[in-house]
């Protein structure tokens, strides 16, 4: 499953750190280390297995072991209005 960003957000790569502001809530979210990863990967385009994938290669564990983890976080941007699955755009 792939997924995009919502149109009323806008993000920047600052020093390590993802920072999102949502024009919609008027919030800033800020997202370092796996979160950052994984917000990476999905302006990239990949989906959820090939995220889980690239993290378990990358921090040398099973898939098993970062599975739930991403799939949470992709849950929270998706409650958070961030990310949806189809529509939006898929850029910065």
């Amino acid at each position: 499953m792939s997924y995009i960003f919502n149109n009323q957000i806008s993000w920047q790569l600052i020093c390590d750190k993802i920072f999102v502001f949502d024009e919609s809530a008027n919030t800033v979210n800020i997202f370092e280390d796996t979160a950052k990863e994984i917000w990476l990967y999905i302006s990239k385009g990949l989906g959820s297995g090939d995220m889980i994938t690239e993290l378990s290669i990358k921090f040398g564990v099973q898939e098993s072991q970062v599975k739930d983890d991403v799939l949470e976080f992709i849950g929270n941007l998706s409650s958070l209005n961030l990310i949806s699955v189809g529509g939006g755009v898929l850029c910065n």
